[in-house]
């Protein structure tokens, strides 16, 4: 046999085992109460790479026709401010998540709602949520980051802390390996939008004095040159009439 025949022989197998195999995948959601979840978004993601959405049936069910094998995050959004965060392994072809068997994290803060990161550490997915109330349910390890400095104009607000399950952190990344249901709230100090030095604000204080003295100086010539137009008018008019 010629090796080009010997090659197409083998040629399906070779692709076999270096391409993943694409197998249709069913998720069933469930709620905190282990009732169906109908009518709810589902995202696949992988990675950071959103690969699938849908929309579960009344069985609480969605079907992903073309999902390679692998391990991956599905972010179900109940809504506005419910979440459901699970990781499957699609290689299985039907996999269940079921909020009530998930502890939740509230996510509270102070004194202005921010956004925030939720990474899932066995798949490295970030996810983005705001606070406030926004229930999360989730079960594996995850990394959460709250921002650094929040601007709104004229303020500007400062990470202070963050406190959580009796306990607190200077600290605004929280790593938590086994999540169990708690509330989590991220303080934040208010300040104003631009910072300025002593020598800053004297310096501008001087230069507005400055302005309103020029304004005025401005004012006063300009009401000079009217006031000696008007008395030239005056005087020329009286003369014409008493000629």
């Amino acid at each position: 046999m010629k090796m080009w025949r010997v090659l197409l022989v083998l040629l399906p197998f070779v692709l076999a085992v270096l391409l993943p195999s694409v197998q249709a995948v069913s998720i069933e959601v469930r709620d905190w109460d282990n009732k169906p979840l109908e009518g709810v978004k589902v995202k696949v993601y992988k990675g950071n790479e959103i690969v699938a959405e849908g929309e579960t049936n009344a069985s609480g069910v969605v079907d992903f026709a073309n999902i390679t094998e692998g391990i991956y995050t599905v972010l179900v959004i109940v809504n506005e401010s419910h979440y459901i965060i699970g990781v499957i392994n699609a290689s299985t072809g039907y996999v269940v998540i079921n909020a009530s068997d998930m502890p939740h994290l509230t996510f509270y803060s102070t004194p202005l709602k921010v956004d925030f990161n939720i990474t899932v550490t066995e798949t490295n997915t970030t996810l983005g949520f705001t606070t406030n109330t926004t229930v999360v349910y989730v079960k594996s390890a995850v990394n959460i980051t709250f921002p650094l400095v929040v601007k709104k104009f004229p303020y500007k607000y400062t990470f202070k802390k963050i406190v959580y399950d009796g306990t607190e952190t200077t600290d605004p990344y929280l790593y938590l390996e086994v999540p169990s249901t708690m509330n989590v709230t991220a303080y934040y100090e208010r300040g104003w939008w631009i910072t300025i030095t002593t020598t800053q604000a004297i310096v501008i204080l001087l230069a507005v004095v400055t302005l309103i003295l020029i304004l005025l100086a401005v004012m006063r010539a300009g009401a000079k040159v009217i006031a000696e137009r008007t008395r030239k008018y005056w005087t020329t008019t009286t003369k014409k009439y008493w000629r």
